[in-house]
C-alpha cells in the first residue's frame, strides 16, 4: 500500500485528510493567511485507545483560538490551522500547544508523557499554494519537526 501524503501528491482517501484540505481551501477562498500546524504523536509505541486520541484533539482545540481550526488528519495526526497569525509565532504556538497538551491531556494519561508529540510548520500567505502550505508542513514534520516529551513528575 502506497502512502498517501496530505499535500495532494496522491490522491486522498482519508475523510480527516479531505477535512483539512476543505479547511484550508475555505481560508485560502476568503483571503486568509494562515499558519498550519501538524502534530504527530510517536507511533512506533503500543497503540493509545480512542479516547485517549480523542483526549488530544480536544487538548488541542482548547489550546487555540476560537477562530482557529483543529482538524484530526490520520490516526496520530492532528492538524491545527492558524488562521490570521503571523508566521513568525508559528515555532512558539506549537511549542506551547505541545506543552499544553501535555499539561492538559497528559495529566489524564500518564502515557502520553511518554511519547514525543513533534509538530511541523507550514505558512499560506497567498502567494503559494494551499498544497504548498502543507508539503511545507509535512517535510517539516518528516524531518523531525520539533518534539516535547513532559518531564518526569
Amino acid at each position: 500500500m502506497q502512502r498517501r501524503t496530505l499535500s495532494g501528491e496522491e490522491p486522498l482517501h482519508s475523510i480527516w485528510q479531505r477535512r483539512l484540505l476543505d479547511e484550508c481551501r475555505l481560508a485560502e477562498r476568503l483571503g486568509q493567511n494562515f499558519v498550519l500546524l501538524l502534530f504527530r504523536l510517536d507511533s512506533a509505541m503500543p497503540r493509545l485507545a480512542a479516547e485517549t486520541l480523542d483526549l488530544i484533539g480536544d487538548s488541542l482545540r482548547g489550546g487555540v483560538r476560537q477562530s482557529d481550526v483543529v482538524v484530526r488528519a490520520g490516526p496520530a495526526l492532528y492538524a491545527v490551522l492558524l488562521v490570521g497569525s503571523q508566521p513568525g509565532f508559528a515555532f512558539a504556538v506549537g511549542e506551547r500547544l505541545v506543552n499544553h497538551v501535555r499539561c492538559d491531556a497528559g495529566s489524564l494519561v500518564r502515557d502520553l508523557a511518554e511519547r514525543p508529540l513533534r509538530f511541523g510548520v507550514g505558512l499560506f500567505d497567498g502567494r503559494g499554494s494551499v498544497q504548498d502550505a502543507i508539503a511545507a508542513a509535512e517535510r517539516d514534520l518528516r524531518a523531525g519537526g520539533a518534539s516535547a516529551v513532559a518531564p518526569a513528575a
